[in-house]
């Protein structure tokens, strides 16, 4: 974890656990997190495909440039990308253990900012783990994006945190292209024979 407000949000949700393995929703007073609420969202998990929201943060809904309450958070991906968020947010209700992706967004016209996404189970009323506290941090500069609106969005690497006290840095990964998607020009080399 990079960024210190993931962090942060770390702490203060291992704070509220008070000897049990995940804290409850009910738990959550969001005056205390006041600075992180525009970067936050909680999902609720309905079955194995849908993790809908229950609240997204104002900066997560500026940044992509709609409002996602009741939207399922699983269409933000696609492809092998949305495949292995259903596994990871899966993982993180199963196992009741925090879960952290790194990912790249990009815009229509390719400008692309790193962030990094925590993923924190939370007891319902009930006592099931049916939900999830989430950040959403850039840790690259967004000033490129201006107004843009990000559309596409990229896993770089997610894993479940069994331990996370003693890992609290982010993985090393191999790198992604700067560019998602297909590209526009293909290179062709035409050889004349004489």
């Amino acid at each position: 974890m990079n960024h210190p407000q993931t962090r942060a949000l770390y702490y203060y949700w291992s704070g509220l656990k008070q000897g049990r393995l995940v804290p409850g929703r009910e738990d959550i007073h969001p005056q205390q997190i006041k600075r992180l609420l525009p970067n936050l969202f909680i999902l609720e998990r309905f079955d194995s495909n849908h993790f809908v929201f229950r609240l997204a943060g104002t900066a997560i809904c500026e940044r992509f440039g709609r409002e996602f309450r009741a939207h399922n958070f699983l269409t933000l991906w696609r492809g092998e990308d949305r495949l292995q968020m259903r596994g990871h947010l899966n993982d993180v209700i199963g196992s009741q253990s925090p879960g952290f992706i790194t990912c790249r967004a990009e815009t229509i016209d390719r400008v692309s900012i790193d962030a990094e996404i925590l993923m924190l189970p939370l007891m319902d009323k009930l006592g099931g783990i049916t939900k999830i506290l989430g950040s959403a941090f850039a840790t690259s500069s967004t000033d490129e994006l201006g107004h843009r609106k990000l559309v596409n969005q990229q896993i770089v690497h997610a894993r479940v945190l069994i331990n996370p006290s003693s890992d609290l840095t982010t993985p090393t990964a191999p790198p992604r292209p700067k560019y998602l998607g297909r590209p526009h020009l293909r290179l062709v080399v035409s050889q004349s024979q004489t």
